[in-house]
């Protein structure tokens, strides 16, 4: 019986019977989870169906939103490039009139440029020119004449922004930007007065001139451009959508619902209560029945233009394409439970082929670890007796070699301990060149090895032959080996038994070969 025999056993038995419980576990458990299955299954695909549908409309009013925004930073360029070119125009003006009246005073020309300009209005009556000094002195102030002459270096709006700072730092550096401030009205207080201001400096009378438009009707303007291209383009992209305003009148109806009569909108209140609940980012959703039709509604308000846009839709029951894909499921499902025996069946007969060469790997692994040096390959101690003894069992006379590398350890410190494994394994394939087979080499510990030699006559005849196979031995180390570049010379001492000359043991045969180093 080898060695491992008994490990053997010890693996292959209880693998089986762990394989079979765990077949019967696994079985069990996947039937009871397919039988599960469907349901989870059916009711995931009616949850991402409806996901689904709500995030096209989200979408849709999304696009639409992005649209909106995009129209909206578009026409407030063209509104920034139209104050430009009108405070270029009141330049142009300014430059004149300082050239037509060269011999006369700085203030005489400030004075014909303020008469020149101040009644020209931008757009109709959307905008007015203003004139400071750099110092914050107002020479023109539009709508509010009372401030001229005074300092107002120092008037914020009501976000606390210094304006009339901001537009003459804006002039003297020629920023192409616009400043926005907002003002309480003079009649009402409870609102703002929201303007856009564009300014330049004018050299020549070191003056400060601009223009400034009212926001609110630039931004009825923008309102009306976005109506009018929603309609355009209604039928075509945005059938699903509608837009209210923020009392809740509808300015754009959808076309769905002007095709399709069953669908409908619900009342204001519960507009109402959806915007109450409605998330951060102003998003809500509602399901709710319309004439016993289903139906999906999303809003998003856009506060900037008091606005609401949704979109609506049928929901249609994910009921109707899920009958199919059931029978799909339960089909699947009986094809896994049929997989899963066989499966089994397999693993269960794989397992039992996987325990024999398993505990035939570990025994012979088992083997190799008791008979065997891990590091050379060679035979150990153990392993290189039982062959000498099976060799003096059958009459042979042999001849065993200890061999202990000189200086070994120097080696070892000298380069490192793995470089001195290496050296190792070259030694023993030096030293399998002058002998049988590897059954005839042992590496012992460290730098001590043991040799024999089966064809020999009795060394009482002929202790030449043993000589001739030490001489072999010395041979083989004497070419130098090669280590990070350089020669390394290795030398060893040698003790020598014949097993002809001594009625001893194994061990005292090798006891000897020891004491003769």
């Amino acid at each position: 019986m080898k060695p491992g025999d008994k490990l053997t056993r010890l693996i292959r038995i209880p693998l089986l019977i762990i394989t079979l419980l765990f077949s019967v576990i696994v079985i069990t458990s996947v039937v009871l989870q397919n039988h599960n299955k469907a349901r989870l299954l059916i009711s995931h695909l009616r949850q991402d169906y409806l996901v689904k549908q709500k995030e096209q409309l989200r979408s849709q009013v999304a696009q639409f939103t992005l649209n909106t925004e995009y129209k909206s930073k578009k026409f407030y360029k063209e509104a920034t490039r139209s104050l430009q070119k009108q405070v270029g125009t009141a330049l142009d003006i300014a430059n004149t009139i300082y050239t037509e009246n060269e011999g006369k005073t700085k203030k005489e020309i400030i004075d014909r440029i303020v008469a020149t300009l101040r009644n020209i209005r931008l757009k109709k009556d959307q905008g007015l020119y203003f004139i400071y000094t750099p110092q914050g002195q107002a020479i023109m102030v539009p709508n509010d004449p009372g401030l001229e002459g005074s300092m107002v270096w120092d008037r914020q709006d009501v976000n606390g922004l210094f304006f009339v700072r901001e537009l003459i730092a804006h002039a003297q550096a020629k920023k192409n930007e616009p400043v926005s401030w907002s003002l309480k009205r003079s009649y009402d207080s409870e609102t703002n007065l929201n303007k856009i201001g564009y300014s330049s400096y004018f050299d020549k009378c070191d003056i400060i001139i601009g223009a400034e438009e009212n926001i609110e009707i630039l931004q009825q303007q923008l309102r009306q451009k976005l109506l009018e291209g929603i309609w355009q383009r209604h039928s075509q992209h945005y059938d699903h959508l509608f837009v209210m305003d923020n009392k809740k009148e509808m300015i754009v109806e959808p076309v769905s619902l002007i095709q399709d009569p069953s669908l409908c909108l619900p009342d204001k209140a519960t507009f109402s209560l959806l915007e109450a609940e409605q998330s951060a980012n102003g998003e809500s959703f509602l399901s709710y029945n319309c004439d016993k039709q289903k139906t999906a509604l999303f809003l998003q308000t856009l506060p900037k233009w008091q606005w609401t846009i949704g979109a609506i839709e049928k929901e249609v029951s994910p009921d109707s394409f899920l009958a199919d894909k059931i029978a799909l499921i339960k089909q699947q499902n009986r094809l896994d439970n049929l997989q899963l025996l066989i499966n089994c069946l397999l693993i269960t007969g794989g397992v039992a082929c996987l325990s024999f060469y398993l505990s035939q790997r570990a025994n012979n692994s088992v083997y190799k670890k008791m008979m065997f040096d891990d590091l050379t390959g060679l035979p150990n101690r153990h392993s290189f007796v039982r062959q000498l003894e099976s060799e003096i069992q059958a009459g042979n006379t042999v001849a065993i070699l200890n061999v202990d590398i000189d200086d070994f350890s120097t080696i070892n410190e000298r380069f490192n301990r793995q470089i001195g494994d290496q050296l190792l394994c070259e030694i023993v394939d030096r030293f399998r060149a002058v002998v049988d087979s590897d059954n005839h080499l042992c590496h012992v510990a460290g730098d001590e090895f043991l040799l024999y030699f089966d064809k020999v006559i009795p060394c009482e005849l002929g202790e030449i032959d043993v000589l001739n196979e030490i001489s072999a031995v010395r041979a083989v180390l004497l070419d130098p080996f090669i280590i990070d570049d350089e020669k390394v010379h290795i030398t060893c001492a040698i003790g020598a038994v014949c097993s002809g000359s001594f009625r001893s043991s194994i061990n005292d045969l090798l006891r000897r070969a020891n004491i003769m180093l």
